[in-house]
């Protein structure tokens, strides 16, 4: 059986603009007074992107080294970054550059509508962007120790090591669409050998677990100007889930809403998502939801596992009420449930 190896970490070598073709090298320069660089000890450790005017930054997790942060910017000025949010499931925190002027960085957007399966994007590493292909924007994957479902896109990249996830994963025209969560790696092997079968993989780090997911029999890269290099599959929280934290930051509050009923499920033996747990005062204990029953519809979208309870769930909007679908014994009830918004750092 094929060996597969997954490692979460910051590439500090490899690819640069100077390697990058023309066209790349031109989206790398729009995106670029977008940009800032977290250094502990005078070393890279992460890219920061600016997402509002007011000099609040986004960054992934990995790159909060110690409590002083600080970071350079474009125009090789520094400024000291402080915390003011987090969210868990995305692993992202929210910066506030101190001193800011913001004279010559620009915003970044967050728009989903141009990123299709083929599209070039770029990764954003301390030390630069590397190309990358995406091959799907319908994974769905379960972030522990929080129990959330996000979706994912699956990414092909050119690299000497898989140690990537941190870095933040823009479109060509400069849009903030992913973070790398984690990459998937093939103990002893090149990823352009031909693997005699797609592997299913569960467990792709103590972060991330991937539902149902299929690897390629010949996972090379299609369309792009890549080399024999070893090939890297990454896995990035998807454009959705990037574009729901980006605007709870940008809030007031800079507090991320998650959508919540208040319940755990697992899958049911008989299908759909059984209910293991409910909070106490949570809108499902206000509709009468109970342990032991059945969820087998959400908003009119089927359930048949706890992963389609999970898919289901992102996609409503905090503070509307939808009609879920119970069973309970042999009794089949509609209730209608408020969602609710939950944080989650």
């Amino acid at each position: 059986m094929l060996s597969l190896a997954v490692s979460i970490g910051i590439l500090v070598a490899g690819s640069h603009p100077g390697q990058l073709n023309a066209r790349e090298q031109a989206a790398w320069a729009r995106l670029r007074p977008s940009i800032a660089i977290i250094r502990v000890g005078g070393s890279p450790v992460g890219p920061a992107a600016l997402i509002d005017s007011s000099g609040l930054f986004v960054a992934h997790r990995s790159a909060m080294v110690g409590s002083a942060i600080s970071a350079d910017l474009p125009d090789g000025s520094t400024v000291t970054m402080k915390v003011l949010g987090r969210d868990g499931p995305t692993q992202l925190v929210l910066l506030q550059a101190i001193p800011w002027s913001g004279d010559g960085m620009r915003p970044v957007h967050t728009e989903t509508e141009k990123l299709a399966p083929g599209s070039m994007v770029l990764a954003v590493l301390p030390n630069g962007p590397i190309r990358a292909e995406l091959i799907s924007a319908n994974r769905f994957g379960v972030v522990q120790p929080y129990r959330r479902a996000l979706p994912l896109c699956e990414l092909r990249l050119e690299g000497a090591t898989p140690a990537m996830g941190g870095a933040l994963v823009f479109s060509e025209e400069g849009d903030l669409v992913g973070s790398m969560s984690a990459t998937l790696g093939r103990q002893g092997e090149d990823f352009g050998a031909p693997s005699g079968g797609a592997q299913p993989v569960q467990s792709l780090s103590s972060d991330l677990t991937v539902k149902k997911l299929l690897l390629p029999k010949s996972p090379r890269i299609l369309g792009l100007p890549y080399g024999p290099d070893r090939l890297t599959v990454a896995y990035a929280v998807g454009p959705e889930a990037i574009k729901r934290v980006i605007e709870g930051f940008r809030s007031p509050s800079h507090e991320v809403l998650h959508p919540s009923l208040g319940v755990f499920c697992q899958d049911s033996s008989n299908g759909g998502a059984l209910v293991i747990s409910v909070s106490n005062g949570s809108p499902a204990d206000a509709a009468g939801i109970r342990p032991g029953d059945i969820i087998q519809e959400i908003d009119g979208l089927a359930v048949s596992s706890q992963v389609d309870f999970a898919r289901a769930m992102f996609g409503q909007r905090v503070g509307s009420s939808i009609p879920v679908r119970i069973k309970r014994g042999p009794t089949t009830t509609v209730l209608d449930v408020k969602v609710a918004g939950q944080t989650i750092q």
